[in-house]
């Protein structure tokens, strides 16, 4: 930590209790919002404090950079992963640094770019075939919910091809167990365990879980060994991801645990954040006037046939800044946790050890000081390509620093390839008439986006 007198530190504002009840109301009912609101009350680094335990909120670009890449060795993220512990284990997601470093360098290659060229093929004939077999609406409209549809195709791809063509996964009952999940560990339930732990320190008692989660956990942990027991062995036929798990554990380079672990983080990374960022995508496509048209006049211009090539996918660029606009008003990911190690100095603001550091994609992208218009949804304010990625902390939709999503690549290719195809057989029509109101689960996800009505584009192929 750089050296400071205590006269040259900044005091860091305190969210007083008044204030914190003054959202009491709106943080029950839609915690997104109330997180928002108090974000631009408070400014670009405040602290909110309860029974002893204290959460610094970070607004500020040039902050976050400090915590995600200048000094992201002092921020781990292992402990704010706990609620998905059993879920996900050690896998890259929640790894400390050291075994983080050795796992990212070993699966790396199954993300390089050439190798996100090798799936497209497979994406294109998952997806055709799962509009087949489950969106093609008869001869009137077909009522959907197309999130949850998003999920199934999300969760085919990652199966099939980043684990295995052979994998056969019955998607329904694993959607179900990371939702009962998630739910379990949202904002308010996370928030209540972390008072049951700060009150447990003086008052022992008794730590309970429902049935339903434990089902759940047991239901993932079963399809993770069921895929260890059928793949890990030379004669299957394997992803690179797959492959590298493989080669890594017979050289005795990693265990049979962990190997499980980065199997199940790729099944609930690699398709829920997809899943919800196609499901947001499509959306603002059905609200924002005029952008449908846009779209579509480039799907037609560009894939006249239908046929999408990987070339083709570079040329669809009106198409690639509405992905990111979307990602930027709704993000996946809408909040990032670490905790300090030890304590450290942030533009004279001093941030003491063990310290809760959260950072909101959420409210950075919503930040009128750092974007024009903010709340207005604009693809064009990503013209210009070199503005976006890697540089900017401002926006971290997938994260930022040496711990950005190893999968942003393969994700937004695959939703560029998905949104494409669908783009030039449908329209999807949400059938939402007021704002969405957020659930607090990790994933971004909306209470409302229920209904929606699939149909052809007038007929055409």
């Amino acid at each position: 930590m750089t050296a400071f007198n205590k006269d040259e530190l900044k005091p860091i504002r305190k969210v007083s209790l008044f204030s914190l009840l003054r959202y009491a109301f709106l943080f029950r009912s839609n915690p997104l919002e109330a997180i928002a609101r108090l974000a631009r009350q408070q400014g670009d680094l405040f602290k909110i404090g309860v029974l002893g335990q204290e959460l610094f909120f970070i607004n500020n670009p040039a902050y976050i950079r400090h915590v995600l890449q200048d000094n992201y060795l002092n921020y781990p993220r292992a402990h704010t992963l706990e609620p998905f512990r059993e879920l996900i284990g050690n896998g890259l997601s929640r790894a400390d640094d050291d075994l983080w470093k050795k796992m990212f360098a070993t699966l790396s290659p199954a993300f390089h770019e050439k190798q996100v060229e090798t799936h497209f093929t497979g994406v294109v004939d998952e997806t055709l075939d799962y509009f087949d077999t489950h969106l093609e609406p008869g001869e009137a409209n077909t009522v959907v919910n197309i999130e949850f549809e998003m999920k199934r195709l999300s969760l085919r791809i990652a199966s099939k091809i980043m684990l295995s063509p052979q994998l056969e996964i019955h998607t329904d009952p694993v959607i179900d167990a990371i939702d009962d999940i998630m739910q379990s560990a949202d904002l308010r339930n996370h928030t209540r365990n972390k008072i049951r732990v700060a009150v447990s320190r003086k008052i022992p008692f008794g730590r309970s879980r429902s049935k339903i989660v434990t089902e759940a956990f047991e239901y993932l942990n079963g399809l993770g060994q069921q895929i260890i027991e059928e793949f890990f062995n030379a004669s299957s036929e394997k992803s690179m991801f797959l492959t590298l798990l493989y080669n890594a554990y017979h050289r005795g380079e990693i265990t049979i645990d962990q190997a499980l672990d980065e199997i199940k983080t790729l099944l609930f990374a690699g398709y829920n954040t997809v899943a919800e960022a196609l499901t947001w995508t499509l959306y603002s496509i059905d609200k924002v006037s005029g952008l449908r048209k846009q779209l579509e006049a480039e799907v037609d211009r560009v894939i006249p046939d239908g046929n999408l090539t990987m070339e083709k996918v570079s040329e669809l660029t009106v198409l690639g800044r509405t992905i990111k606009e979307s990602m930027r008003l709704y993000p996946p990911v809408w909040s990032l946790h670490r905790v300090a190690l030890r304590e450290d100095v942030i533009d004279r603001y001093y941030i003491p050890r063990n310290a809760w550091i959260m950072m909101s994609p959420y409210t950075l992208h919503r930040n009128e000081k750092y974007w024009d218009q903010p709340e207005k949804f604009d693809p064009d304010r990503f013209k210009n390509e070199d503005n976006v990625f890697p540089e900017r902390y401002d926006y971290i939709s997938f994260g930022q620093g040496p711990h950005m999503c190893i999968g942003h690549q393969m994700a937004t290719f695959e939703m560029k390839t998905i949104l494409a195809l669908l783009l030039k057989r449908y329209r999807i029509a949400f059938k939402l008439k007021t704002k969405p109101v957020f659930r607090s689960t990790a994933i971004l996800q909306s209470k409302n986006l229920i209904l929606n009505v699939v149909s052809r584009r007038n007929g055409e192929n």
